[in-house]
């Protein structure tokens, strides 16, 4: 389990995967693989990097390479076609965009307005076909597949606003995500032990003011919850997976008694961890 960098895995030779989901919620991650979800029905809160938006029906949200994103569905009901993708079927393997970054990651109706609708139709309609031959998997869909890829992202980089990357310059790539980045992984690492807020931000050298302030704008929560959600998340896979007993878990996972980890697990999952034993 890996919900900080996520590796996908495909189970064929097409780097392509379909997700249809309801009322999806996850936590702020990243991974190479590009990622593009449309809104069929009602309404879902997406975080990408600094930004957030509630997208509606019909509303779409593109996750470029290494991007920090999440979904949040508390309050809300929605349901989502989600498609995620391996960069090299439309650039290389170090990521799309390449060359040029989306101003906004967000396809709403503000950003349709400006577009033009017949614009955001195309860019729309090539997902649904996508979605459609995921689904149908008739002869040579692997190829339309990987075709309509490709004409998907040519077109919302002819479409959507856009900025050139001078690769030239440093930081382009934002050196703030890179550190909160670091400060997932790390997190990732090490949420057994006693990790406090003043240990991480020095670790990536920012005062534990700004550190506190930057993880809060690239992934929509504190760190103390988040430290609390990795730790949840780790312990529930260990119950689902192991005869250790409650006890041990809590311990392993970073809880220093079990009357915590059972208050702060029910918090968060909203169910008892000894429902899952």
């Amino acid at each position: 389990m890996n919900p900080y960098l996520q590796t996908k895995l495909y189970s064929s030779e097409l780097a392509v995967k379909l997700y249809c989901l309801e009322n999806c919620s996850n936590m702020p991650h990243w991974h190479i693989d590009v990622e593009i979800i449309l809104v069929t029905e009602g309404s879902i809160k997406v975080g990408i990097n600094d930004d957030s938006r509630i997208l509606n029906k019909g509303d779409m949200a593109i996750f470029g390479s290494t991007d920090i994103h999440y979904l949040d569905s508390t309050n809300m009901s929605s349901k989502i076609n989600m498609i995620i993708f391996r960069p090299d079927i439309v650039s290389n393997s170090f990521g799309w965009p390449e060359t040029f970054k989306l101003n906004t990651p967000f396809i709403n109706e503000h950003v349709i307005n400006k577009i033009k609708l017949e614009n955001y139709k195309k860019i729309a309609d090539i997902f649904h076909s996508i979605v459609n031959e995921m689904k149908e998997k008739e002869t040579a869909y692997d190829l339309c597949i990987k075709g309509k890829l490709i004409e998907l992202c040519a077109f919302a980089l002819r479409y959507l606003p856009i900025s050139s990357i001078d690769k030239t310059k440093k930081g382009n790539r934002l050196p703030d995500i890179n550190r909160i980045k670091n400060a997932m992984k790390f997190i990732e690492d090490n949420y057994a032990n006693n990790i406090t807020l003043n240990d991480i931000s020095q670790r990536v050298h920012f005062s534990a003011c700004y550190f506190s302030r930057m993880f809060k704008k690239f992934t929509g929560t504190n760190f103390a919850t988040y430290l609390s959600e990795v730790r949840v998340e780790n312990a529930e896979f260990l119950i689902k997976t192991t005869s250790k007993t409650i006890a041990e878990i809590a311990f392993e996972c970073g809880f220093n008694s079990v009357r915590t980890f059972n208050r702060v697990f029910k918090k968060i999952k909203g169910y008892t961890p000894s429902s899952l034993d």
